[in-house]
C-alpha cells in the first residue's frame, strides 16, 4: 500500500515537473518584443495658419505577436488633428478628451507585420516651433505570456529634431505666411492653394491645383526672380519665375498651374506664352511640358488688370509666362 502512494506520489512529482517545464518553456519562448518604429515630418519647416502631416511606421520584428498595438500622438498646445490614413483603415480616430492627440487602435501584429500611417494636423496660428510627441503600448494578453511593453520611436534627422525631455518627440521649425511662398498638405482629395493676389506692387501670383491621389500631398509655391532658361530658346520669361512642387506624376487629370501677371508691368506683346521647365507652350498646342490651355486678360478680384495663364502637365518645376 505503501508502494503505491510512494508511485503515484513520485507520477505527481513527475507531471509537476513536466508541468513546470513547460510553463517555463512558453514563457521564455514569448521572449521580449522588439519593433522598428520610426516618425518623420513633411514639410519641416511648416508654415503657421496651414498644414503638416507626421508620418509613422511600425513594424513587429520579434518572433511573436504583439497583441493589442495601440499608438497615441500627442500634439503641441495650439495644433489640432486633422485626418489621416493608414495601411490599416478605421483604426485611427482624434482623442475624444484632447483635440491636438490621435488615437490608433491596430490590433494585433503578427512577425514581420508593418503598419503606417500619416497624420495631418493644422498648425498653430503662430510661434517658431511646434511638436508631436509619440509612443506604442502593446497588451500582451489572451495567452500570450509577453510583459506588456512600451515604445517610442526613432525620430528622423532629416525632418525632425528631438525634444530633450519628452521620449518619442518630433519637433519641426515654424515659419510665418509668406505673400509669394505657399507650404502646405492637400488632403487625399487633392485641393488648390495661392499665393497672394497680384497688386499695384505684387507682379504675379500662383495657384496650384492637383487632383485627388489617395495620398496626403506636400506641395510648395514658390515665386521668385527670374530664372534663366525658364521659357527656353526664341522666348523671354517675364516678371517672375515660380517653382511649382507637388508629390508624384499627374497624368489624368494632370497639374493645374495658373499664373496671374500684373499687364501694366509688361513691356512688349501682351500675348505671352506659357513656360515650364525650359519649354515654351503656345496657346492651345500640348507639348512635352505641357499645355496653354487659355490666355485670358480679367480683371482680379482685386481691381487689377491682369494676363492670367492656364497650364497642365503631368510634373512639377519651374514655370512661367514670356514672350
Amino acid at each position: 500500500m505503501r508502494r503505491r502512494h510512494a508511485l503515484v506520489l513520485s507520477g505527481l512529482v513527475v507531471l509537476l515537473g513536466i508541468a513546470i517545464a513547460l510553463g517555463g518553456a512558453a514563457v521564455s519562448q514569448a521572449g521580449p518584443r522588439q519593433v522598428e518604429f520610426t516618425l518623420s515630418a513633411d514639410p519641416s519647416p511648416a508654415q503657421v495658419g496651414r498644414h503638416v502631416t507626421f508620418s509613422i511606421s511600425v513594424k513587429n520584428t520579434s518572433k511573436q505577436t504583439l497583441t493589442q498595438a495601440k499608438y497615441i500622438g500627442t500634439a503641441a498646445a495650439g495644433m489640432t488633428f486633422d485626418s489621416y490614413i493608414s495601411s490599416r483603415p478605421g483604426t485611427c480616430a482624434v482623442d475624444p478628451n484632447n483635440p491636438s492627440s490621435v488615437i490608433c487602435q491596430f490590433g494585433h501584429m503578427a512577425k514581420g507585420d508593418v503598419v503606417t500611417a500619416s497624420f495631418r494636423f493644422n498648425t498653430p496660428s503662430s510661434g517658431t516651433s511646434t511638436e508631436l510627441d509619440s509612443v506604442l503600448f502593446t497588451t500582451e494578453q489572451g495567452g500570450d505570456f509577453g510583459q506588456p511593453s512600451t515604445f517610442y520611436p526613432t525620430i528622423d534627422p532629416l525632418t525632425c529634431t528631438a525634444n530633450q525631455q519628452v521620449q518619442g518627440s518630433c519637433v519641426i521649425g515654424l515659419e510665418p505666411q509668406n505673400p509669394d511662398k505657399v507650404k502646405d498638405v492637400f488632403g487625399t482629395g487633392g485641393g488648390s492653394a495661392k499665393t497672394d493676389a497680384v497688386t499695384a506692387t505684387n507682379a504675379t501670383s500662383t495657384t496650384l491645383t492637383t487632383p485627388a491621389t489617395g495620398a496626403f500631398e506636400s506641395i510648395l509655391i514658390s515665386e521668385g526672380s527670374l530664372v534663366a532658361g525658364t521659357c527656353g530658346a526664341g522666348k523671354t520669361a517675364v516678371l517672375a519665375t515660380s517653382t511649382v512642387n507637388a508629390p508624384g506624376t499627374f497624368t489624368s487629370p494632370q497639374l493645374t498651374v495658373v499664373i496671374d501677371f500684373n499687364r501694366t508691368l509688361i513691356n512688349g506683346s501682351p500675348n505671352l506664352v506659357g513656360c515650364h521647365n525650359g519649354v515654351n507652350l503656345p496657346l492651345g498646342v500640348t507639348t512635352s511640358q505641357g499645355t496653354l490651355i487659355a490666355r485670358d486678360f480679367v480683371t482680379n478680384e482685386l481691381g487689377v488688370n491682369v494676363i492670367r495663364l492656364t497650364m497642365i502637365a503631368d510634373g512639377n518645376g519651374v514655370w512661367g509666362g514670356g514672350h
